[in-house]
């Protein structure tokens, strides 16, 4: 699995989940890119898990 730091039109960043099974996700409306590699430091090690509680 990898994980990238993506900033979407409008702004907003999110994190691009790539699991070379299936197409890729993307996680969070976040508001920065600090913010959305923050959440590849201490949370995409528990995803997909509980998706809704980990973003």
């Amino acid at each position: 699995m990898t994980s990238s730091a993506e900033m979407l039109k409008g702004g907003c960043w999110c994190v691009a989940v790539k699991t070379g099974k299936g197409p890729d996700s993307h996680i969070g409306d976040l508001d920065t890119e600090t913010e959305a590699k923050d959440w590849i430091l201490t949370k995409s090690k528990y995803w997909p898990g509980k998706l809704n509680s980990s973003v």
